[in-house]
């Protein structure tokens, strides 16, 4: 049996994380896009090649449904950050592209999440950090593994 007030300290850290404020750190994007255009960069690397990256790529990769991914690309489109086309060998599949604009735009917000990330961890012990990695990998097999058990 869990402790309750062990239970309600981590249920208060979980939203106190939740409630960072990560959009500052790029003001002209949501997060959600930031995170967005963080994966299709990923992808791009990730398949070392021309290999075109379609909004199912990105569906799985960000683990949300189709029509939030929908909104996010919209988002991007309109601001000139992607382009997206019907794939022409089978025009049931959309490929997303980044623009010149698009990919200037992650590297930047990129360097600056990495500067802010250096910034923390300065802040913080390496052997602290590593515990820390440690017990969250831990929590999160436990509530996924407990999760599981609801389906």
């Amino acid at each position: 049996m869990s402790n309750p007030e062990l239970q309600d300290r981590f249920f208060n850290m979980m939203q106190s994380f939740h409630r960072l404020h990560f959009d500052r750190l790029f003001t002209s994007i949501s997060k959600m896009e930031f995170f967005a255009l963080r994966s299709l960069c990923a992808l791009h690397y990730k398949s070392k090649s021309d290999t075109p990256i379609y909004v199912s790529d990105l569906t799985k990769h960000m683990h949300l449904f189709p029509s939030a991914i929908s909104r996010l690309l919209k988002g991007l489109e309109s601001k000139g950050y992607i382009v997206r086309e019907v794939d022409p060998n089978n025009r049931r599949n959309t490929i997303i592209q980044l623009t010149q604009e698009g990919e200037d735009l992650a590297k930047q917000l990129q360097d600056r999440m990495q500067t802010y990330v250096d910034q923390v961890f300065e802040k913080m012990e390496d052997k602290d950090m590593e515990e820390l990695l440690r017990l969250s990998n831990k929590l999160f097999t436990c509530m996924q593994e407990e999760l599981d058990t609801y389906k």
